[in-house]
């Protein structure tokens, strides 16, 4: 070790994990973590430093690990962890991930069985069941699926990301109930996201989760007819057959109408899920968010319908 990765590790031993400052704390680990990534050198070369402060004894009156957020070393590691990787990044900004796994009642946690590289570090005592990774989504998803495979049967990953490490604890929280989720409901085993559950995330009180429901419709706002189209979908219970007629449209006209609006949401109206998360954003934007100005009122084909008594769901 040279003598300027010594320097820091020194350093790094001496934070005060119950600083009161922490704004003072994160300015530290944000330096040595920059100085780490300069000095090429493994950010797993630090973990064991971390691992300590995780066990330290608290000043008295302060609280103790886990009475109030995370141990001291989890909130540091995501400092560090962050700080090093936006040396190392060419704008000098990164996400970072956090992923939780949920496993089959009875079934082990997964182990580390071979070295981490410096995009993966696990957050628990050398297994797998919490990791921080670098990357959105969709970056996180493959270094996982590069580094590990497929998840393997009975296991589910849910996965959150965040700019900001300020918000690590909660975007970690939002991980674990995703996998939690995904369990419950018996998917099959792999890695999910919060746009997977968004609807189930609504019953836990996950603010973020309502927020985007709420603007998915923002692509077909400004059109009265696709607009109209998904609206009658709805009253007609996912019925394509019932909704044409509603609509006085040809059923190849309403297909393509479904594919815009796939196309413009992301969402398959043609699916049950897709129609009761379209139904469910038409419902927020009508209780008071910014976009609910542009969305017109509904015109014809939608006389009011008995919810109890939608005709069935067909293709």
């Amino acid at each position: 070790m040279t003598a300027e990765a010594r320097a820091l590790t020194r350093r790094l031993q001496a934070i005060d994990p119950w600083e009161p400052d922490p704004d003072r704390t994160r300015a530290l680990l944000r330096d040595i973590g920059g100085a780490w990534a300069d000095c090429s050198r493994s950010v797993h070369e630090l973990l064991p430093v971390l691992r300590r402060f995780s066990t330290r004894q608290a000043a008295p009156g302060t609280p103790a690990p886990g009475e109030d957020g995370p141990p001291p070393g989890e909130s540091m590691l995501a400092e560090l962890f962050h700080a090093f990787h936006a040396r190392l990044a060419p704008a000098g900004h990164v996400s970072l991930s956090c992923v939780t796994l949920a496993s089959s009642p009875g079934q082990a946690t997964p182990r580390v069985t071979r070295p981490l590289d410096d995009r993966i570090v696990p957050t628990g005592s050398g297994r797998l069941d919490e990791l921080l990774v670098v990357g959105d989504p969709a970056e996180a998803s493959a270094t996982l699926r590069a580094r590990y495979g497929p998840p393997a049967t009975g296991t589910w990953l849910g996965l959150c990301s965040t700019p900001d490490t300020k918000t690590v604890e909660r975007t970690r929280a939002r991980a674990t109930n995703v996998a939690l989720i995904a369990r419950a409901l018996n998917y099959t085993g792999g890695i999910y996201t919060p746009d997977d559950v968004l609807l189930e995330l609504l019953a836990t009180g996950d603010a973020d989760a309502a927020a985007t429901l709420v603007t998915l419709c923002d692509g077909i706002a400004d059109s009265e007819v696709l607009l109209d189209t998904v609206r009658v979908l709805i009253h007609s219970g996912g019925n394509r057959n019932e909704a044409a007629r509603r609509l006085f449209v040809h059923r190849s006209t309403l297909e393509y109408r479904l594919l815009r609006i796939h196309e413009l949401t992301g969402i398959n109206p043609a699916s049950p899920r897709g129609l009761m998360t379209l139904s469910a954003s038409l419902a927020g934007l009508a209780t008071g968010h910014p976009s609910a100005a542009r969305i017109p009122p509904p015109t014809r084909g939608q006389e009011p319908a008995d919810p109890a008594h939608h005709p069935p769901i067909v293709p």
